[in-house]
């Protein structure tokens, strides 16, 4: 046996060696000079066999001594006695790699080293430590430790159960030894410090945070004087972390607009047990219903809190969005609710007769009255032919359903659900009769086309059409259902001929007072406001004749192909009480030449207005709210038709007004034509206590110009104000507080 000795020996010195008799872990290899980085290694046991294979531990830390994450480690031996499973391996978060060492082959016999080589930095660093292997033949080992975390990631309120397992070198539990544990970092607390192994070799101790506000990585210890002479050491990386009591989560607005520009901030705040915020908690957020969640941290900030914007992503259609919120076992949720889109449905006709084909044409709008293409449809009409559809919208956001009637007479239900909005029309099924009468008087009617300016049609399409939306009301503002209406275009007087969605049919306003259709030009184009719609209406069918009673609406077709642009510069004019926004109009025909004496058409629509206050920070004065832009609330403009009549559901924050007011800012053509160079000036004027908060959409449209480029838009979102106000700290600008209020909430009128 004194070959063996003398091989253990040799092990043992080797280990020795390796650990330049001061590592803090008897039996681990060291790692480098003070200011370099270092690699250290250690053996469950130094005497290596075929049925027992050792397991070998890599730490690696930089120049700092901090561990590093994610490093290959190259393992070999010096005399190639032995064969590593992996031959490499890469460090995890505590900087440690763990491969197996096995005996070349079953008849390896002698001393040899591990040899461990990383790159850090672009140095390599090694580590060796001596081990010993014996043949399959041999009677004896030698003794060894090994330490089993119950978790690798330990809180306050989840701590670990930590065994170490004592082996003599037969592989028996050695009872009646004291195991010593140590937590490298100091960032883990041993209760108790050491244990005595029981009869199964084993001593178990628990492992907790060093401190409640503890986090990081650390290595876990467990070593053991064996027979009085040799140290056996192991090591296991664990994870601390900061355990919360609860989460509190809260969102800017309860509703987020479906035009692609509105967002909700989420903030989430990790508290304790007293209610107190804890910084460095990691929390993880998530959104469904295809939303976009951005800008969330890993982890709470100083505050205890981390904030995201959410936003719709591609889908516009309503819908409720939730918001999770989750940090260890704790889990909390809210909803968002996706709104804007809306629906518009004509029965083709009303009334119709039994076994009879008819028509519902639908379109769908976003919260800005864009049309919404490609949109699920799902129809379900009990009684009709066919009795359910599903189907998508067209480029104009419309669907046309197509249908035959029952052979009985009745009132047959009709729902779409489109875009997450639902609609439901009455069609009245009878061989004679007609649609009850509306109840009046009519106190006002509007008619309005949406967009005004719309491209001819190529011959068979129907492509290019503007929306004609009647609506009727009577006492105080309320809608009247019923009402007769028929759209013409009043004689044609320039022949620029086109059709209609829903023909000559005679239309019924439905329970919000609205009967609406498409004009679909044909290939004339029109002067500038050249052609009239015209929609005759009354209370009865006997009303229609002759046409008493009737409003009118002028559009623009366009054909020549001209494009339109409009850009600006950074300067604003500043006067006493308002701010004037310049840009420029350009108009170029399809080669790109300038094109004089166009007729220019401007209009400005204001899709949002903003909430909030400014205060001076770093020098200036900045929005304070949570949003991106530091407003306290972005708000959808409440007259959502433009129509100017405050109707149901319009008035958001319920302060029986519409905001913002069509006059909050006001545009301008310097000219009505373009210039020798193509080009006009076109102005935007508002109060100076409006300015950054409220969004201008600016439309310029040329006559006799088409397609996309011949209706052009320009968003000034918000209208600017002007640098010097944000500069000087000392007088607070005209705009310090919102007109619109503060709050943030769109709900609320403050």
């Amino acid at each position: 046996m004194n070959w063996i000795k003398a091989l253990v020996t040799l092990g043992v010195s080797a280990v020795l060696a390796a650990c330049g008799g001061g590592s803090p872990l008897p039996g681990t290899s060291g790692g480098g000079t003070t200011g370099t980085a270092s690699v250290s290694l250690s053996l469950s046991s130094i005497t290596v066999t075929s049925d027992a294979p050792v397991t070998v531990t890599a730490l690696v830390k930089d120049a700092a001594g901090a561990v590093v994450a994610g490093k290959v480690v190259t393992f070999t031996t010096v005399g190639t006695l032995g064969t590593f499973s992996p031959s490499t391996a890469l460090t995890d978060s505590a900087g440690i790699a763990v491969v197996k060492l096995a005996p070349k082959s079953a008849t390896t016999n002698g001393a040899d080293a591990v040899l461990a080589t990383v790159t850090v930095n672009a140095v390599a660093v090694t580590a060796t430590v001596g081990f010993t292997v014996i043949p399959a033949s041999g009677t004896v080992g030698t003794p060894s430790i090994s330490l089993l975390l119950s978790t690798s990631s330990i809180t306050t309120t989840t701590p670990a159960t930590v065994t170490a397992s004592v082996k003599d070198a037969n592989g028996s539990p050695v009872p009646g030894q004291v195991i010593s544990f140590g937590s490298r970092a100091g960032l883990g607390t041993f209760t108790p410090a050491s244990a005595l192994t029981d009869a199964n070799g084993n001593a178990v101790v628990s492992l907790r945070p060093a401190s409640p506000t503890t986090t990081g990585a650390d290595l876990a210890s467990a070593s053991v004087t064996f027979n009085n002479s040799s140290v056996l050491s192991a090591i296991q990386g664990f994870q601390v972390a900061i355990t919360n009591a609860d989460l509190i989560l809260t969102t800017s607005s309860s509703t987020i607009a479906d035009s692609g520009s509105g967002a909700v901030v989420v903030t989430v705040k990790a508290i304790d047990a007293n209610r107190n915020t804890v910084a460095g908690v990691p929390v993880g957020l998530t959104v469904d219903a295809g939303a976009v969640i951005t800008g969330a941290a890993a982890t709470t900030d100083s505050t205890g809190t981390v904030t995201a914007t959410v936003t719709t992503g591609a889908d516009l259609s309503n819908r409720l969005v939730t918001v999770t919120a989750t940090s260890g076992s704790v889990l909390r949720t809210a909803t968002i609710q996706v709104t804007g889109a809306k629906i518009s449905s004509s029965l083709v006709p009303a009334v119709i007769a039994k076994s009879t084909a008819g028509q519902i044409l639908y379109r769908v709008v976003d919260g800005a009255g864009n049309a919404m293409a490609n949109q699920s449809v799902q129809i379900t009409a009990t009684g009709l032919t066919p009795s359910s559809v599903s189907a998508t919208t067209g480029a104009n956001g419309d669907y046309a359903f197509n249908y035959t009637s029952p052979g009985l007479d009745g009132s047959y239900a009709v729902t779409a659900v489109i875009a997450g909005k639902s609609d439901t029309q009455s069609l009245l099924v009878q061989s004679a009769g007609v649609v009850p009468d509306a109840v009046g008087p009519i106190n006002a009617a509007s008619v309005a086309a949406n967009p005004s300016v719309v491209a001819v049609n190529l011959s068979g399409s129907q492509a290019n059409r503007s929306e004609i939306r009647a609506l009727f009301l009577g006492a105080n503002n309320l809608p009247i259902q019923n009402v007769r209406a028929t759209f013409d275009l009043n004689g044609d007087v320039n022949s620029v001929r086109g059709s209609f969605t829903t023909g000559t049919t005679t239309l019924y306003s439905d329970a919000n007072g609205v009967a609406s259709t498409s004009y679909v030009p044909d290939s004339r184009s029109s002067p500038t406001n050249g052609v009239t719609v015209r929609v005759c209406y009354g209370v009865k069918d006997s009303d229609l004749t002759g046409c008493p009673t009737f409003k009118l609406v002028t559009l623009t077709v366009t054909s020549e192909p001209l494009g339109v642009s409009i850009g600006t510069n950074e300067l604003i004019i500043v006067n006493t009480l308002t701010y004037v926004k310049q840009f420029v109009i350009t108009v170029a025909d399809s080669s790109g030449a300038a094109m004089a004496d166009v007729n220019l058409v401007a209009s400005v629509d204001l899709p949002n207005y903003r909430k909030g206050v400014y205060a001076v920070s770093g020098g200036k004065w900045v929005k304070q709210g949570l949003l991106p832009a530091g407003d306290s609330a972005v708000c959808l403009n409440e007259d959502v038709n433009r129509n100017g009549v405050l109707e149901a559901g319009e008035d958001t924050n319920n302060d029986g007004q519409l905001w913002p007011r069509k006059p909050d800012v006001i545009v301008s053509l310097l000219q009505s034509k373009t210039g020798s160079d193509g080009t006009a000036i076109l102005q935007i004027l508002y109060a100076k206590d409006h300015g950054s908060w409220v969004d201008a959409l600016i439309t310029v449209s040329a006559s006799g110009v088409s397609g996309s480029e011949g209706r052009a838009t320009y968003l000034s979102a918000p209208v600017p104000v002007d640098a010097a106000s944000i500069t000087n700290v000392a007088s607070p600008p005209a705009f310090v507080v919102s007109p619109y209020g503060k709050a943030a909430l769109c709900t609320d009128p403050n």
